[in-house]
């Protein structure tokens, strides 16, 4: 029995497990999805184990024994994902409001004293104001006496018209946001993929279904910020010492 592989349908990562964050307050429960992508490309399972030698009184190898089996699903998604992100960090996606640092460069007219900004500043954060040169890159000094509310920037008279880099506080909605904190820890999954297929011999259509019960992201991946940039990630499939001892299954159906 063979089958031919097209492609990975999805690739669903289920918490193991009830975790908090180091407060105490609620993170994950049992059972709770914690990511789902299905734009998964380059995967594959890789597995390893060490083996040891029985050796009779002469030194001769007489038996082989499996010890250290470990297994590995990696790859990467097409697109950058917030949810495996945040397990890579071990963190949990958190939507809602959240404060963002924006930069901008704003023209001053000649003799006056106010500029519009692009967004809200909020009262409670910080705003700092530089000249800038029309590069658009060069800084030079601070400005001083400097207010700022809602979107209206207020400075100092100048006679000359100016350009001015802001750097100010504001509140975005409806926003999500992820964190990698040097204390945080991988949160253990039970992993599920789904492949598509053809079975050799008939040519009907199987499907694959992969299932690691107890497995956790590795946190390192490479990000990078761009069209070209894809998702990589790591798996490692291990042991459920209290549980199942198996790595993992293969279903074709």
């Amino acid at each position: 029995m063979a089958i031919t592989i097209d492609r990975v349908l999805r690739m669903t990562a289920e918490v193991v497990g009830n975790h908090t964050y180091a407060n105490g307050a609620a993170m994950f429960n049992d059972g709770d999805i914690l990511f789902t992508v299905r734009d998964v490309q380059d995967a594959s399972l890789n597995t390893s184990a060490e083996l040891e030698d029985a050796v009779d009184g002469q030194g001769n190898i007489i038996n082989q024994y499996l010890r250290s089996k470990t297994a590995e699903w990696s790859g990467n998604n097409a697109l950058f994902d917030f949810g495996m992100a945040a397990a890579q960090y071990g963190d949990k996606v958190v939507t809602g409001s959240h404060t963002v640092e924006k930069t901008e460069v704003i023209e001053v007219a000649a003799n006056d004293t106010s500029a519009s900004l692009a967004a809200n500043y909020k009262a409670s954060g910080k705003i700092k104001v530089y000249e800038i040169g029309n590069d658009g890159m060069t800084l030079g000094s601070a400005v001083a006496n400097v207010t700022a509310a809602s979107k209206t920037l207020t400075v100092s008279s100048s006679s000359a018209a100016r350009k001015l880099f802001v750097k100010y506080e504001t509140e975005v909605a409806n926003a999500t946001k992820i964190e990698n904190r040097a204390d945080a820890a991988s949160i253990p999954f039970k992993l599920t993929v789904e492949a598509l297929g053809n079975d050799t011999c008939t040519k009907n259509t199987s499907y694959l279904y992969i299932t690691a019960p107890y497995a956790k992201m590795a946190p390192e991946f490479d990000w990078n910020i761009s069209t070209e940039g894809t998702h990589d990630f790591t798996i490692n499939c291990m042991k459920d010492y209290c549980g199942n001892a198996g790595l993992f299954t293969v279903v074709k159906a």
